[in-house]
C-alpha cells in the first residue's frame, strides 16, 4: 500500500512542474502580470484534468501518444543543445568540473551534493505489457542509457552555459532555466518556444504517471491491499475501469 500511495504522490510532481513553468512564462512575457499561488494551483489542476481526460477518453490512442512523447523527448534534446552550445557565453572547464556551490544552507558539501542528485523518477508499470518478463527489463535498460546519456549531455551543456549564478537565481520567473535560454537567445519569443517544449515534456510525463498510478491502484485493489479495494478493483466496462482507477490519483494530485 505504501508503494501505491508513493506512486500516487509522485504523479503530482510532473503536473506541478508544467503548471509552474507556464506561470513562469507568464511572468517572463507579461510585465504587468502579478503571480499568485492560486494561479499556479489552477494551472496545476488544469494539467491534471487534461491528463485524466486523456487517460479516460483517449485510452485507445494512448500508445500513439506515448510514441509521440518519445519522439519529442529525443528530438527536443538537440533543439536545446543548439542555443546552449552555440549562442550562450561559455564558462570555463574549471567552473564546471572543479567549482562547488553550496547555496542550500547545508553544512556538509557532501550532503548538499547528495541532495542535489535527488530527482523524480517518472516511470511506467509493465503489468499490461506483452511478454513483460523480457520486454520490461529491456525497456528499462534502454531507457536508462538513452535518457541517462541525454540528461548527462544536457547537464554539461547547461553548466557551461549557465553564466552568472547569482543573476539567474534571482530571476522573477522562479525558473533559472528560463533566464539561461534568454541569455543565450536574447529573444523572448525563442525562449518561450524552447520552454514550451519543456512544458510539453512535463505534460507527457503527467499522462504516463497518472496511467501508471491508476494501474498500480487497480493491481493493489485486486489483492485487497488498498483502501476501498472492492470499489477500485471492480469495473463494469472500459469507461468505469478507467474512471475508478484514476479517482485516487486525481484526489491525491488535487490535495
Amino acid at each position: 500500500m505504501i508503494t501505491g500511495f508513493a506512486r500516487l504522490s509522485i504523479a503530482a510532481s510532473a503536473a506541478y512542474v508544467a503548471a509552474t513553468e507556464i506561470q513562469g512564462l507568464l511572468v517572463f512575457n507579461i510585465d504587468t502580470y502579478v503571480p499568485h499561488n492560486w494561479h499556479g494551483t489552477f494551472l496545476y489542476w488544469g494539467v491534471l484534468t487534461v491528463a485524466a481526460l486523456v487517460n479516460i477518453l483517449g485510452i485507445n490512442f494512448f500508445p500513439h501518444i506515448e510514441t509521440l512523447a518519445f519522439i519529442h523527448h529525443v528530438s527536443f534534446f538537440f533543439v536545446l543543445l543548439v542555443p546552449l552550445v552555440y549562442l550562450s557565453p561559455q564558462s570555463t572547464a574549471s567552473f564546471v568540473f572543479a567549482n562547488f556551490e553550496n547555496a542550500g544552507g547545508w553544512r556538509s558539501n557532501g550532503v548538499s551534493w547528495g541532495i542535489g542528485l535527488l530527482a523524480s523518477a517518472w516511470a511506467f508499470v509493465g503489468e499490461e505489457v506483452r511478454n513483460s518478463d523480457n520486454v520490461v527489463p529491456q525497456s528499462m535498460v534502454i531507457a536508462f542509457f538513452i535518457s541517462g546519456t541525454m540528461a548527462f549531455g544536457a547537464s554539461i551543456a547547461i553548466l557551461f552555459s549557465v553564466g552568472d549564478l547569482n543573476t539567474i537565481l534571482k530571476t522573477s520567473t522562479n525558473y533559472p532555466i528560463i533566464e539561461v535560454f534568454y541569455t543565450a537567445t536574447q529573444s523572448k519569443a525563442a525562449t518561450t518556444v524552447i520552454i514550451s517544449g519543456l512544458i510539453l515534456t512535463s505534460v507527457f510525463s503527467t499522462f504516463g504517471l497518472l496511467a501508471s498510478a491508476s494501474r498500480l491502484t487497480w493491481a493493489l485493489a485486486r489483492d485487497n491491499t488498498f483502501p476501498l479495494s472492492n470499489y477500485f478493483k471492480h469495473a463494469n466496462d472500459a469507461a468505469d475501469f478507467g474512471e475508478q482507477r484514476l479517482t485516487p490519483g486525481r484526489l491525491t494530485g488535487a490535495t
